[in-house]
């Protein structure tokens, strides 16, 4: 590798780190990211890592993997906090970014592939996500080091290397469920289909191999079981196969347009989508020059978008395990032709220079400042500092009365319980009720210190109308 080649990719390196990972705990805490904060607390606070629960409620809604990285974090950083909720998403999207470009150099070139990189990374939605405390990203992950890990080994038809590929397969389909297998599967289909390439891999090896992905699979779902104190009612199993079939086949909620799809991937993959449909159109012009590993990407892009469309639930971000393979499309047309690949390659880069800037602007600076001086943290912080000064914060009991659910994560208390009862108020000198302005008699003003939560930055430079202020009514 050249010297050129490899300064360009430490600043590859760098600048995916930086975009990815600066001031990523900046932003306010976003509408998903309460769940996996409030069950990760539960999990801390129960000392119970097996059984989810959300909101004293049970919820097995997802494997148990995504949560025990979070607080394997806040082990290490010392708290749970939004830098340990996001710093996962944020390391599955430098992973995506890495197997991106390995696919992209062991399929075509080198240059195909680094240039895919820096398409991903200036893509708005790819950053978005990659900075969002969720399994989605961390998906994307498992399933790109799975299909790199194929491609890289599949002339190597050994149980060591069935044996990683099963692993990490396994390990993929422990934050999202099975359809990270479902993805892997048809997306290596048209490289297995290609000269009968399925019949290289029949072979007992390969039945030996997938067991230790098996066992390690199943492992979380039987520990749950097996340590069940009889008082947890959701199956972790049951719960894949509704989420994975019965979902895919006969949806109960998410049910999205059947052209979802079409509006959703070019708005994911902007502005790269302005290089994308040029790319499509060539295809039929290009197609006998094609290479059948550039033909490979097509076709698993195409199947892939027909197996989501297909299912009658639909969501947004349902698409993203189809950025990697969108962009690679888009990186192998930009790299081709002599003349037209100066005209694209100038073109791109001066597209990439922009929107790494408008990225890191988006979600180091202006996210950041959005959040700052008020919200949820600050409101959470004003009522600690002031019932502290009657009695420490474990003795306090938080109740919290038909608000939003993030200033529980921020009141950072093993004593907090949610009630229905708008019209509740404490009883016990002990107890801090967070509820809404407009449920509060004037005539209980003089029992209680009364906070506000004052409108953060951002909404008050936009002018937003709070119609219920959340307030903390802490007993005099």
């Amino acid at each position: 590798m050249k010297k050129s080649e490899i300064s360009d990719n430490w600043f590859l390196i760098f600048s995916s780190i930086f975009i990815l990972l600066f001031m990523l705990g900046g932003k306010e805490i976003w509408t998903e990211e309460i769940r996996w904060a409030n069950i990760c607390q539960e999990m801390m606070i129960r000392h119970d890592y097996l059984h989810p629960y959300l909101f004293n409620r049970p919820y097995y809604d997802k494997p148990l993997l995504s949560y025990w990285i979070i607080i394997a974090i806040s082990h290490l950083i010392g708290k749970l906090n939004l830098w340990a909720l996001r710093l996962p998403s944020a390391f599955a999207g430098l992973i995506t970014i890495w197997g991106t470009y390995r696919l992209g150099s062991k399929l075509i070139s080198q240059q195909t592939g680094r240039i895919a990189a820096w398409l991903l990374i200036s893509t708005y939605f790819f950053v978005f996500w990659a900075r969002v405390a969720s399994v989605d990203m961390l998906n994307v992950a498992g399933i790109i080091l799975a299909i790199v890990w194929y491609f890289e080994n599949k002339h190597k038809p050994c149980f060591s290397s069935y044996a990683i590929f099963f692993i990490i397969l396994s390990i993929a389909s422990l934050f999202k469920g099975l359809i990270a297998a479902a993805i892997v599967v048809i997306a290596l289909l048209p490289d297995l289909i290609a000269q009968n390439n399925w019949k290289k891999h029949l072979r007992w090896s390969l039945l030996f191999g997938a067991i230790p992905g098996l066992i390690i699979y199943l492992s979380p779902f039987l520990t749950s079981v097996y340590f069940n104190n009889q008082h947890y009612t959701e199956s972790g199993l049951w719960k894949v196969f509704q989420e994975n079939f019965v979902r895919y086949l006969k949806p109960f909620d998410h049910k999205g347009h059947i052209y979802t799809y079409l509006i959703y991937l070019p708005i994911y993959i902007f502005p790269w989508i302005l290089f994308f449909i040029p790319a499509i159109c060539s295809l039929p012009k290009r197609w006998g020059s094609m290479s059948a590993n550039s033909r490979w990407l097509v076709w698993s892009l195409l199947l892939l978008f027909i197996f989501l469309t297909c299912s009658g639930s639909r969501r947004s971000y349902y698409i993203l395990p189809l950025l990697p393979l969108a962009i690679l499309v888009t990186a192998d047309w930009i790299r081709l032709g002599a003349e037209q690949m100066k005209i694209r390659n100038r073109l791109a880069s001066q597209v990439v220079v922009i929107f790494c800037i408008i990225n890191f602007s988006i979600f180091g600076v202006i996210y950041p400042l959005a959040a700052s001086n008020g919200g949820e943290k600050q409101f959470a912080q004003d009522i600690r500092q002031q019932a502290e000064k009657i009695r420490p914060w474990p003795n306090w009991h938080i109740i919290i009365s038909d608000i939003n659910p993030k200033v529980s994560f921020y009141l950072h208390s093993p004593n907090l319980v949610e009630k229905s009862d708008p019209a509740y108020f404490p009883s016990n000198k002990n107890e801090i009720l967070i509820t809404r302005l407009n449920y509060f008699p004037e005539a209980l003003k003089s029992k209680y210190i009364l906070i506000r939560m004052k409108q953060n930055l951002g909404d008050r430079l936009i002018g937003k109308q709070e119609p219920y202020t959340p307030i903390a009514l802490i007993p005099i």
